[in-house]
């Protein structure tokens, strides 16, 4: 069905190119009767009115965004992200300041905060947010069986997977004070709220890999989330070994998150070293946050934005001092 609308959109940007060619290469007024009717009507000025009408019944606002998609060409998802977040950031009253990181040693204070959990309450934000990191993940990989996230996370977030696409599972564990510990296996399906349909889709598909992503909307340090994936992964692995669950679910590889609270290089060798992956749009910097905070009282433009030049014009990141992810994605 794509290829056949691809076509079609082909075929209408080749005739309103036409158009422009053969307007240019004879005179102007294209009402004289010295011209066939059928030559009079494609020209006319009332045929870019015909056209302009045919764009938007395909779903497009201009003839640009539908050169854009016949060309394959996709949006880098970073703009959308800062004017996003740029909606989502508050900042302290005078001295106040909010604290970020789960260890005394590497807690951080900052006068911002990007409150995505609270932007993610209403349905329209939530969808927006599921959107920017679906964006994120398909760079990476198109298809994954579940995902994996906590409740300390964007519950509205995670919910948005299995809401938007039936085939997506959504693996939870539950809160520690929540567990249950019996020694029994059963402890673990009790424990990780959707794994029994995880197990089902895996029996039902023994030939095929059932491959997991996790997600949450942001981390700081994310040492807590790390944990979480860590017993996650060494539990299915205890389970394989000893047969009670089939081998074709996969320990999860790679994390998606949409930015970090913090700058800094813990978190990646950390995740690295528990052979994970962590993907994001950008971490925010105090300046970054700022730049931020001015997008949203209009002070300033995406295009301040510290990580935004590099990216937008394809520097090599390697050789940018401000610290961002794009690198990750190359």
């Amino acid at each position: 069905m794509g290829n056949i609308l691809n076509y079609i959109l082909g075929i209408a940007l080749f005739l309103f190119s036409l158009r422009d060619i053969v307007a240019n290469a004879i005179e102007k007024d294209y009402s004289q009767k010295k011209y066939p009717f059928y030559v009079r009507w494609f020209l006319s000025s009332k045929e870019k009115v015909v056209a302009k009408n045919f764009i938007r019944e395909l779903g497009f606002s201009s003839r640009e965004e539908l050169v854009t998609k016949i060309k394959g060409k996709k949006s880098s998802g970073y703009s959308e992200a800062i004017e996003l977040l740029s909606r989502c950031i508050v900042r302290a009253e005078t001295d106040k300041t909010y604290v970020f990181g789960s260890v005394d040693s590497d807690k951080h204070t900052s006068p911002y905060y990007v409150d995505s959990q609270g932007f993610a309450q209403k349905r329209e934000n939530c969808k927006e947010l599921y959107e920017m990191m679906l964006h994120l993940i398909h760079r990476v990989e198109k298809e994954y069986d579940y995902i994996f996230s906590i409740k300390g996370g964007n519950i509205p977030l995670a919910a948005s997977f299995p809401t938007y696409n039936s085939d997506i599972l959504s693996i939870i564990p539950k809160d520690k004070n929540e567990e249950v510990d019996s020694g029994s296996y059963k402890d673990f399906v009790i424990n990780y709220e959707g794994f029994n349909f995880l197990i089902d889709k895996a029996k039902q598909n023994e030939n095929t890999e059932i491959n997991g992503i996790a997600i949450t909307c942001n981390l700081s340090n994310g040492r807590t989330f790390l944990n979480s994936i860590k017993k996650y992964n060494e539990k299915i692995e205890e389970l394989q070994s000893n047969g009670t669950i089939t081998r074709n679910i996969k320990k999860i590889k790679n994390v998606y998150i949409l930015y970090r609270a913090v700058d800094g290089e813990k978190l990646d060798e950390e995740f690295n070293a528990a052979d994970l992956i962590c993907y994001r749009y950008f971490d925010l910097s105090e300046d970054s946050k700022a730049c931020l905070y001015a997008i949203k009282k209009g002070e300033k433009t995406i295009d301040d934005f510290p990580c935004y030049k590099c990216i937008k014009w394809d520097l090599n990141p390697q050789n940018c001092k401000v610290k961002h992810c794009y690198k990750s994605l190359i």
